[in-house]
């Protein structure tokens, strides 16, 4: 009776286990005052169930202080998680802060190496000096002093706004892009390849375009002049790197390259290169001409024989041709052009994820999907652990505001998601909700 006693403390917490000797010694009691007049044995009995009292009490309290040391280690474990989510959180604010100041191709690249190497490394890379094949753009408005004496500073600047915000918006996933002011800097590498990096930049160019025309229609409904960008393309080997400051994060290129597409941008004021190439046209050298041919259906720039017009690339006297393309050809590649953009944009619907987790033995896992207002998460709980009776029954009684799925079988779950309520949720709160379904549900399926 002494054994049964301490064994009921730990099959159970020890209130019901009390309940249920207490019962069970009362049952006995009542059976044997039935059967028996032996007072004698009933002595005897009394004192075993004393003994047995003693024992029960004894397992009792250690299975009370083996409750409490339970409660504080689920607690631990559950600000374990939540200290593991905030240093996540802190983390992806802290990338997020960075592509504020970084194109997402060197965020990328730097979470990537950080990740690899430690930060440290991971900066060394970025901003090292080496010899890398780059793409180049290099874009320039015209008559730009001249636009001060009809508009102002402000006006001026918030139309240049214009022309660059949605190339510098949109390139952010296929190029390094620098506004200087009236002029802005693109270049692309060759991590995914040469003809990559030019397809990256030539479709930029297109964009520019696309851009600035759209613009001008505008303009031309108020009498304004339309802007005209010198634009041109080149592809060769550069240096890359920190130039500057080695202390800052702004990695940018020079090179022989990097000064010939300077001087085909200054090319197109030339009246002669002007009057072929057109307004908003593109002038593309030689050797971004060959890699850049095999993208686009119907992509025939205009060769330029310069020894023919009598005109050079200043600084590059051994440059012989140059091809051209009108803003005409631009514009009827737009389709292709957005294509190209949202491929590169398109991330897999998930934006962040984590791996698995545990929490009571019980594994899940959770993702976003979105951004801002538009904000979802999506959980994965593994309810092969619970009974499919407290699985339904407490989703059906707690979970109204979430979308819910239930899945049988071997690995049965319960699937979540908010899109009920987009934007209502960050990490912490969906974490919380997690692990607050999981404690519920353990409770539940005791009591069941």
């Amino acid at each position: 009776m002494l054994v049964g006693a301490l064994l009921l403390t730990f099959l159970t917490d020890w209130l019901s286990a009390i309940f249920l000797f207490v019962a069970g010694v009362t049952l006995a009691w009542v059976t044997h005052l039935l059967l028996c007049d032996d007072f004698t044995s009933i002595n005897k009995y009394l004192e075993i169930l004393s003994i047995s009292f003693f024992g029960l009490f004894v397992g009792g309290a250690i299975n009370f202080r083996m409750q409490q040391y339970r409660a504080k280690q689920q607690e631990f474990e559950r600000k374990m998680h939540l200290i593991s989510i905030k240093n996540r959180n802190m983390i992806r604010q802290y990338n997020q802060l960075l592509s504020r100041f970084l194109s997402n191709i060197l965020v990328r690249r730097l979470v990537k190496l950080q990740d690899q190497y430690g930060l440290d490394k991971a900066i060394k890379q970025i901003t090292g000096q080496q010899r890398r094949f780059c793409a180049i753009m290099q874009a320039d408005v015209r008559n730009f002093t001249k636009m001060f004496g009809s508009e102002s500073e402000h006006q001026v600047a918030q139309l240049i706004s214009m022309c660059f915000s949605e190339v510098t918006e949109l390139g952010q996933n296929l190029a390094i892009i620098k506004p200087v002011g009236d002029c802005i800097f693109l270049y692309c590498d060759d991590e995914e390849g040469k003809e990559k990096a030019v397809l990256n930049i030539l479709t930029l160019a297109f964009l520019l375009v696309n851009t600035v025309e759209n613009i001008n229609s505008a303009l031309a409904l108020s009498d304004a002049a339309p802007l005209n960008f010198g634009i041109a393309l080149h592809a060769g080997e550069v240096t890359y790197g920190n130039i500057a400051s080695e202390t800052m994060i702004d990695p940018t290129i020079i090179g022989i390259n990097v000064n010939m597409t300077a001087r085909l941008e200054e090319l197109t004021k030339t009246p002669r290169i002007k009057e072929i190439v057109g307004t908003n046209g593109i002038i593309l050298s030689d050797e971004f001409y060959i890699l850049s041919k095999q993208h686009f259906e119907d992509f025939n720039p205009i060769r330029i024989d310069l020894e023919k017009l009598e005109v050079s690339v200043r600084d590059f006297p051994s440059v012989s041709s140059v091809y051209s393309v009108p803003r005409t050809i631009s514009e009827s590649h737009q389709h292709l052009v957005r294509q190209h953009v949202l491929e590169k944009q398109e991330r897999p619907l998930v934006t962040y994820a984590t791996d698995k987790n545990e929490y009571l033995g019980v594994n899940y896992t959770y993702n976003m999907q979105g951004m801002g207002a538009d904000v979802t998460w999506a959980a994965h709980i593994n309810t092969s652990g619970f009974s499919k009776r407290a699985v339904r029954q407490y989703s059906s009684e707690n979970l109204g505001e979430l979308n819910v799925t239930i899945t049988n079988g071997l690995d049965s779950s319960l699937e979540l998601n908010t899109e009920k309520f987009p934007g209502e949720y960050g990490e912490v709160e969906i974490e919380e909700k997690i692990i607050k379904i999981i404690e519920e549900l353990s409770s539940l399926d005791q009591l069941t």
